[in-house]
């Protein structure tokens, strides 16, 4: 393991002359996802706002407002056929939005009149287009600590402090989905059009719960290894497979702090952990032992940690504070190894 030094550079945006762009009213940024082959980061706010910014620029290009709840987590994908957005609010809901040709939708959207400086969109009026389909499903009982999309399940993971709903593996569209799109075959609407309907439940057979007693605080998961890897409170890691919630394989100990990131390496079948104290563990996925640990007076990063993020081609974890820590890990640790 090594140490690069920390990089505290702070971006700096123009705020005068005909290139300032950027709103003049303070937002409160919830979440930020980058959406791959349409170049566009996607910025979700306190104000219930979609800000979509231009990824070589970091220019504003154009917003959805009037979301039904604030977002507090997001996560995008991004195909040759679709985009899907997929939100986690603060009352445990999560909203899907797919687009079937955002292109002509960002096109469309920059061209309409500005709220706060920016080419603006309600919600509402993207739900009426024919190229947008919507879900909601109610899914925790607090707010949403993280969610991410799942392809090749087309599936939403989803995890909250919930101890009875903890992790959730939902269905994008479930039964009732289907259901309802009988229904309206038969009965066509003849009620005005109404943007937002109540959150919907999953049944049993569209979801799999997964029940951690102070609930869970981030997860990782791997479908080729069939592995589900989630992080508590409790400082306790637990691995799963992912096709049977009752009880996990096995319980992992050794942090002194809420786990607060994981990331699975899928070519060695390695567990990357840390912790609120910045205690970063490596782990062996199939004896459960701990090959590595640095602690927190090895590597100096101070602050409160606020992201994690691991590289998984250039083997590198990067810790952000007040600054941003790099560490470079070994190839192949040895068992036990402390640093």
């Amino acid at each position: 393991m090594s140490l690069r030094r920390p990089v505290t550079s702070r971006p700096s945006l123009p705020t005068k002359g005909p290139s300032a762009t950027i709103p003049k009213k303070p937002k409160w940024v919830t979440d930020f996802a980058y959406i791959s082959g349409h170049h566009k980061f996607l910025l979700s706010t306190g104000s219930r706002e979609l800000m979509f910014y231009e990824a070589s620029t970091f220019t504003p290009h154009s917003q959805i407002t009037g979301l039904e709840t604030v977002p507090f987590r997001i996560d995008c994908y991004s195909s040759a056929l679709k985009v899907i957005v997929v939100l986690g609010d603060l009352d445990g809901c999560v909203t899907i939005f797919q687009f079937t040709n955002i292109e002509q939708a960002f096109s469309r959207w920059k061209k309409l009149p500005k709220v706060c400086g920016l080419p603006s969109v309600s919600a509402e009026e993207v739900l009426r287009t024919d190229s947008v389909k919507f879900t909601r499903w109610k899914v925790h009982n607090e707010l949403m600590n993280e969610v991410n999309y799942v392809p090749a399940l087309h599936s939403v993971i989803s995890c909250s402090s919930d101890p009875v709903n903890s992790l959730v593996i939902a269905k994008v569209e479930g039964s009732t989905q289907y259901e309802k799109a009988m229904r309206e075959l038969k009965h066509p609407r003849k009620t005005p059009y109404k943007a937002y309907l109540p959150a919907r439940h999953h049944f049993d057979g569209d979801q799999r719960i997964f029940r951690v007693s102070q609930g869970v605080k981030t997860f990782a998961f791997s479908q080729r290894l069939k592995t589900l890897v989630t992080g508590s409170r409790d400082h306790t890691i637990q691995l799963w497979d992912p096709y049977m919630p009752g009880k996990p394989i096995a319980v992992l100990r050794g942090h002194t702090g809420v786990i607060v990131y994981l990331s699975i390496r899928q070519h060695t079948a390695q567990l990357i952990s840390v912790c609120h104290g910045k205690m970063v563990k490596v782990w062996d996925l199939v004896s459960h032992h701990c090959l590595l640990t640095v602690q927190a007076n090895a590597h100096k990063i101070r602050s409160e940690v606020q992201a994690v993020c691991y590289h998984q081609q250039d083997n590198y974890i990067a810790i952000a504070t007040d600054q941003i820590g790099i560490l470079r890990l070994d190839d192949d640790p040895v068992d036990d190894q402390e640093s």
